[in-house]
Order: C-alpha cells, then sequence, then structure tokens
C-alpha cells in the first residue's frame, strides 16, 4: 500500500472545519504533501470553492448545520464525481452538548443521500461517559478489507449505530450488530461515513486516515491547481484578568458565556491553589464545535481551546480539565487524572452542575483495580483510577485535598526527594500521609498499590 500511496496521483481535499475545529485533525498533516493537497477550511462551502478539489471532508460533533445553499453545493459537488467523508460520534454528542441527535449538524449532510447517525442512548457508557460500542465489538467486514482498511489500525472509540441507504456497501459493524463504517454511490461520486471521528483526528495512526482517504478518493482525478493550505476567518479578542480569549466573529455571543464560566472555574481553581503558583495568562480560544485541547510548557503561559457547541455544564468540566492540565496540585504521571476528575467533580457541584456530576461518578464505578504504582500515564482509563480521589475524601474528610495542597512544598513537590528511586505515588502518598496521616500510606497499600514509605520527617 505505501508504494501506491507515493505514486499515486495528487489528491485535493477540502477539509470543512467550520462546524468542529477539533475533528478532522488528521487530514491537514496526512502525507506525503505531494499526493495530498489540503486546505484547512473555516469559511462557507459554495460550488465554485468545491470546484477545485476531489474530496470533501466533514468531521465533527458540531450543531451549526450548513445552509440550504451549502447543502446544495455539498449534493452538486458528489454528484459531478466527487468524494464526501463525513464523520461523528453519536455518543459524544449526546454527552457534550445534552441535546437530541437529530441537532448533529453532520446529520444535516448526510440525510439527503441516505445515511443518518442514530442515538447511542442505548449503549453502554465508558468511563468517560461516552455511550456507544466497545472496540472489543467492532470486526471489519470483507468490503472494509478490500477497502483497505486494518483494524489494528484504526482509532474508533465508542462508535454510535449508523443507519445507511439501501445498495451501501458496509465496511465496518458491531458484530452481529449494526454498521458503524460504509461507502455508497450518488451520481458519479461516493460517500464515505464513519460513526466516529477517532480516524481521522489521531495522529497517533497517520496511516489510518491515508488509507481510508486515498481509497475514498475518485480514482480517475481531473487536475486541479494546488489549493491553499488554510482558509481562515477573521478572529477577535476579550481579556478578563488573567483570562485572554480569541474567538471567531460568528461566535461572539457564545464567547461572552463561555468567559463568564471560566472566571468562575479560574477562581476556584485559584481558591483550592492557596499559594501555590497559577498561570500568569490563560489563553483560551473559542473554536466551533464540541471538542478541547490544551498546549502548554512548564513556563507560562497556558494555551487551551474549547468548542462553542458544549452545554454549559460540560463547558465548566472541560474548563476544569484544561486548566487543572497545568496542575499547581503536585500531581503527574498517573496520578494527573484522578486530580483533575476530583477538581471537575468539585468545581461542577460548587457551581450548581450536580447532574452531569453524578453522570460522571456514574460512569466510572466497578471495573477492574489496577496498582497505581504500575500504571503509565497514557494507558486506558479505568474508573478506579479517576476515582482515587474521590475514595480519598470519603476516607480521610472532604478537606483532604486542600490539606494535601497545603502540604506540598510550593514550587518543587519533589524537593529532597530521591526522584530516581521513588516513583510518582510514593511522592504523592508522602505528602497525603503529611497531610491526612500515617494511615494514609496503610490505606493506600489496603487499595492495592504498591507505596514506598518515605519517612514523614520534614523534607531534608
Amino acid at each position: 500500500m505505501p508504494a501506491k500511496i507515493f505514486d499515486a496521483d495528487p489528491v485535493a481535499v477540502l477539509v470543512d472545519r467550520s462546524r468542529d475545529a477539533s475533528s478532522g485533525g488528521a487530514f491537514p498533516t496526512v502525507l506525503p504533501d505531494r499526493v495530498f493537497w489540503t486546505t484547512d477550511h473555516w469559511r462557507r462551502l459554495t460550488t465554485k470553492r468545491l470546484a477545485g478539489y476531489h474530496v470533501l471532508a466533514i468531521c465533527g460533533n458540531g450543531c451549526r448545520r450548513p445552509t440550504p445553499g451549502e447543502l446544495g453545493a455539498i449534493r452538486a459537488f458528489v454528484r459531478r464525481g466527487g468524494t464526501l467523508i463525513l464523520g461523528a460520534n453519536a455518543g459524544r454528542f449526546e454527552r457534550d452538548t445534552g441535546l437530541p441527535i437529530s441537532r448533529l449538524a453532520a446529520n444535516a449532510v448526510a440525510d439527503p443521500f441516505g445515511f443518518a447517525f442514530l442515538s447511542a442512548a442505548d449503549s453502554a457508557a465508558d468511563v468517560e461517559g461516552i455511550r456507544g460500542y466497545p472496540r472489543s465489538r467492532l470486526v471489519l467486514t470483507a468490503a472494509g478489507r478490500r477497502f483497505g482498511a486494518r483494524m489494528g489500525e484504526i482509532a474508533f472509540e465508542q462508535p454510535g449505530p449508523l443507519q445507511v441507504p439501501r445498495g451501501a456497501t458496509v465496511l465496518m459493524r458491531v458484530r452481529g450488530g449494526a454498521p458503524v463504517a460504509a461507502v455508497a454511490g450518488y451520481g458519479r461520486g461516493r460517500i464515505l461515513v464513519t460513526a466516529d471521528t477517532g480516524i481521522w483526528d489521531q495522529e497517533y495512526f497517520p496511516w489510518a486516515a491515508t488509507h481510508w482517504l486515498l481509497a475514498a478518493a475518485p480514482k480517475r482525478r481531473r487536475r486541479v491547481e494546488r489549493p491553499p493550505a488554510i482558509c481562515a476567518v477573521p478572529y477577535r479578542v476579550r481579556t478578563s484578568g488573567a483570562i485572554r480569549m480569541v474567538y471567531p466573529a460568528p461566535q461572539a455571543a457564545r464567547a461572552r458565556e463561555v468567559l463568564r464560566l471560566a472566571e468562575k472555574v479560574w477562581l476556584e481553581v485559584r481558591r483550592l491553589a492557596g499559594s501555590k503558583t497559577m498561570p500568569h495568562t490563560w489563553h483560551l480560544e473559542v473554536v466551533p464545535g464540541c471538542g478541547s485541547g490544551s498546549m502548554w510548557w512548564k513556563s507560562d503561559p497556558l494555551y487551551t481551546h474549547v468548542g462553542a457547541d458544549f452545554s454549559d455544564a460540560a463547558t465548566v468540566g472541560t474548563l476544569c480539565n484544561l486548566l487543572s492540565g497545568r496542575s499547581p496540585f503536585g500531581c503527574y504521571g498517573p496520578l494527573a487524572t484522578p486530580t483533575r476528575f476530583y477538581l471537575r467533580i468539585h468545581i461542577l457541584r460548587k457551581l450548581g452542575f450536580d447532574d452531569l456530576a453524578a453522570r460522571q461518578i456514574a460512569a466510572c464505578q466497578g471495573g477492574p483495580r489496577a496498582d497505581l504504582a504500575r500504571v503509565y500515564e497514557w494507558t486506558k482509563e479505568t474508573g478506579q483510577r479517576k476515582r482515587l480521589w474521590l475514595e480519598i475524601a470519603e476516607e480521610f474528610g472532604h478537606d483532604a485535598f486542600r490539606r494535601y495542597v497545603a502540604s506540598v512544598p510550593r514550587k518543587n513537590e519533589q524537593k529532597h526527594l530521591d526522584r530516581p528511586f521513588y516513583t510518582d505515588l510514593d511522592m504523592f502518598a508522602f505528602h497525603l500521609a503529611r497531610a491526612a496521616g500515617r494511615t494514609a500510606y496503610g490505606w493506600l497499600e489496603a487499595q492495592g498499590h504498591t507505596v514506598r514509605r518515605i519517612p514523614l520527617t520534614k523534607p531534608g
């Protein structure tokens, strides 16, 4: 397959990011650049603009539906021989927006072609509260294998059920159940639909997106000029204290609400941090859709983005995650996840979003237990790991977190400790025992964690 990719004629791809800027991130970076000419596109779709491309990719979980003019341009593009790639995740959309699946923008695009993303409400939820089908139940069909897909390369995570039109070719389905990926013809073109966006988002599986993209592209491609790398929209700026927000002009009303919520999250995290150093500047970008992310270093500032289509409750939870990613609380590696989760639950309750807090706690109940001394940061999430601080609060009191934070040195929680010998869990246990008492060591060990007990003397 790589030889076929490198020898292929150029494929011009327009990646529509105007509905969800956090999805489709694999498209602008697919290689080789000689073959894949991609445009990161944030403006309105028109027939004239689409005429310069072979493939149109619309992936994400946003609410902004295409205008009638845009829908007409999309249908005409496919009918004349173009390829439409459409991806969305029903479970993620329903969790993050609290809206019915009929409000998903991708459904407005899918409907004229006979496809539909169906609700995942009847499926089981994972530890993140996303409903859908677990990866272990997904199987490639014979058509999927001929298409060029390989199961080990596909970053599907909790896809929902997909309705497909008569005559469509199912590429992947739930074992014994609903389709989750399919391709169908329309006029001289075709549509590839996936009930998840992971394959188009994950930079960890670049060849997966490349294989599917080249297989879906028109076989006989007309010559086009190389398109621009990006087609952006104007941005505006708002500042409030340490928060500097940027947002596209069409998102001005929602940006004001997000800034109001961000101010409340900032104040509560700063209260919990006490004397610990917070980022001097929090750069917060409001983008279309339902996604979030951050980019940060040990020094200031903190750069993050959050989707405009999140519900208020989901916005607060996401902002907590983003801000605590630059944690002043002395929890790193495998301890970062339970700290972020505890802060999220605490602040959701504090700001009156008890329903979402309860649902997220319920999603991480049960499941296997693991020794956190032997869990690495990027392993698959478990409910036990996320519940750690909640269980500590039940055992040692609801002010245990505040006492723990006060016990951690202000600038360097590892000061005077032999870092090569002691693990992140050892140092966490040491500071917890200083805050909650020596019994914290025994409690952690009783939970199945391996702890090297550091003597409870003043460091150094």
